[in-house]
Order: C-alpha cells, then sequence, then structure tokens
C-alpha cells in the first residue's frame, strides 16, 4: 500500500490543494538570513499566526512539495533547543555564519525523500522541509542546491546551476485569497452538515474510477481528550463495547470540506472528537479530466485507553493501493 509522505503540514488549517497562484516560473524568495527556490505552483499566508509565525509559504511541483515557515523570536536560539532528534530521520547540527541549524533527513534506504531544517538566527526562526515520495527527482535537487545562508550556498556543488527566477522578498508577498477563504472556514464549522448512521451501514472502500487522479491524503490529524475519572469509569462499558467509528467525508473540489457522514454508535464527546480531528485533514482534491471535482473519503477511528486519558489514534485512511482499491 502505497504511503505517502507529506507529514510536513502539522497544525495547517490550509491545504494544498488551494496553490491557486500557479505561475510558470520559479521564484527565488528572500528572507532576512536566507533564500530558496520555490515552485510555479504556491500558496502563502503572510499573516501573523499562532506561535509567532508571520510568514509561510508552500510549493509543489511534480510530487516535490516544499514548505518555508517563518517566525519573530526574541530568543530564536532556545526555540531551536526545544527541537528533539528523531528516531525517524538522521539527526545532524551545523552552523552556517550566525545561524545554528538542525537537521531531520530521510534515512538511506527510505524510499522517501524528507528533509527538514530549523534555524536560528538574530531575531527569526526559520522551519524548512521538502519532501516526496520518491527520491530521483529533478525538482528536490534544485531545490536542495538553491538554499542559501546570508547569500552562501548551504550545500556544495560540483557546478553552480542558473535558473531565471524572479527574485522576491517575502515581505512583498500577500496572502493568497485561497488562504483566506480556507481561514473563514476553519471559524465555521457549522457550515458543515454533519449526518449520523447507524455503524452497521458504514462502507468500507470506495470506488475512485471515476475519477483520473484520486484525492490525496498529506496529514493524519489525531486528537486527545482528557475527561473526569468518575465519568470515565462510567463510559469505560460504553466505550469498550463500541470503539469505532467510520467518517465518510465530503472532499470539495476548492479544498474545503463538504458534509461528513458519521457512522457510529458512541457517544457524543467521542464522536465530537473524531469529527474535530477529521476536519483537520489537508488533502489534494481529486481531478477528473485536468480539473478538481468533488469526492468522499473514507476515515477509521478507534479508541485507546490509558488511565484516565483517552486518545483517538491516528485515523486509518481509505489508501489506494493500485489507483482502484482501498
Amino acid at each position: 500500500m502505497r504511503k505517502i509522505c507529506f507529514l510536513f503540514l502539522i497544525n495547517f488549517c490550509l491545504v494544498v490543494s488551494s496553490l491557486s497562484q500557479d505561475n510558470s516560473k520559479w521564484i527565488k524568495l528572500e528572507a532576512d538570513d536566507l533564500s530558496i527556490s520555490i515552485p510555479p505552483s504556491y500558496i502563502i499566508d503572510s499573516e501573523k499566526r499562532e506561535r509567532n509565525q508571520v510568514f509561510r509559504i508552500i510549493g509543489l511541483q511534480n510530487g516535490v512539495a516544499v514548505e518555508l515557515k517563518i517566525f519573530e523570536e526574541s530568543d530564536p536560539k532556545r526555540r531551536l533547543g526545544n527541537i528533539a532528534p528523531s528516531e525517524t530521520f538522521v539527526n545532524s547540527s551545523l552552523k552556517k555564519g550566525d545561524l545554528i541549524i538542525k537537521r531531520h533527513s530521510s534515512k538511506p534506504k527510505s524510499p522517501n525523500f524528507y528533509e527538514s531544517l530549523f534555524l536560528a538566527a538574530k531575531n527569526n526562526f526559520y522551519q524548512l522541509k521538502i519532501v516526496s515520495d520518491k527520491k530521483d527527482v529533478h525538482e528536490i535537487e534544485r531545490i536542495m542546491l538553491s538554499i542559501q545562508i546570508d547569500k552562501t550556498p548551504l550545500f556544495a556543488q560540483s557546478q553552480p546551476q542558473f535558473y531565471d527566477e524572479d527574485l522576491v522578498h517575502y515581505k512583498k508577498l500577500s496572502t493568497s485569497p485561497d488562504v483566506i477563504e480556507s481561514y473563514d472556514r476553519k471559524n465555521e464549522y457549522s457550515k458543515i452538515k454533519i449526518i449520523k448512521e447507524s455503524s452497521k451501514k458504514a462502507p468500507t472502500s470506495i470506488d475512485y474510477r471515476e475519477f483520473s487522479k484520486p484525492p490525496i491524503i498529506l496529514e493524519k490529524p489525531f486528537a486527545a481528550f482528557r475527561y473526569d475519572l468518575d465519568a470515565f469509569k462510567k463510559g469505560l462499558a460504553d466505550m469498550q463495547a463500541t470503539q469505532k467509528v467510520t467518517l465518510e467525508i465530503t472532499l470539495l473540489a476548492n479544498g474545503q470540506f463538504g458534509d461528513i457522514k458519521a457512522y457510529t454508535n458512541v457517544q457524543t464527546p467521542f464522536l465530537d472528537a473524531c469529527l474535530k480531528a477529521a476536519q483537520q485533514i489537508k488533502f489534494i482534491p481529486a481531478q477528473k479530466n485536468g480539473l478538481n471535482v468533488d469526492s468522499v473519503y473514507l476515515a477509521f477511528y478507534g479508541f485507546t485507553i490509558s488511565g484516565t486519558r483517552i486518545t483517538v489514534e491516528t485515523p486509518r485512511l481509505c489508501q489506494l493501493s493500485d489507483f482502484y482499491d482501498c
């Protein structure tokens, strides 16, 4: 079963499907301490968000995604110190001029490509990620070799490559219209109609043969909740009897969520937990004849119980093994 290695979009309320600024030319994005090449299809969020984020851009081309986040920080080094090593990746660190860098890279035998750089500068903290489900893609090399720290290439190259790119400072870029719509939608979940059905009617698969490209899930969120111990004990028997929730989620062509059918008999608080997690899924819409179209997707949620903590597990999603079958 093919896995898509796009787990970098954690806590991002945007969907990469909204890459509406689709130009024919790459841009050379410049910040105060670094610069990097961004593919023609990209979305921008230049508003101030949580955790002092002041800018975010995601570019996508030929299955390669690049994301840059910029944070204004009074103590960037302290934030960098909170970045823990990951057992999933190869961990390393280096210093380039006045910048301290931590690096998480995909392991040599991994079929996917993953590169994450965390940079602590004087007043800014940068988080840069490049991912692809394949390693032998030209865009990976182009993006990696384009990274410059204080106008000096971060990675050595045998022969410099020169491309026709427009140099743009990040402060001159404005938020993409689709991003504004995404945040507006996030704040208006009440518009999404929730239809409850018996768990006995739950579907187990979706037929995607009518689409030229099925929807692609980029992130699989989960949610955890704490309950009063007495209430927890009273609901324990019910939880053990019904631990599964199946959600049939409508994925709209514009990258937003439509109605959701919930097939379950679980109590309302636990269903609400699943619905909240499901509405944080990041995806690329299905396509038909070259155009984005609406589709549906199945998310299967289960619960684990430990002490007084009830955790909604990362959902098992209806993945495609041969383009048609789940």
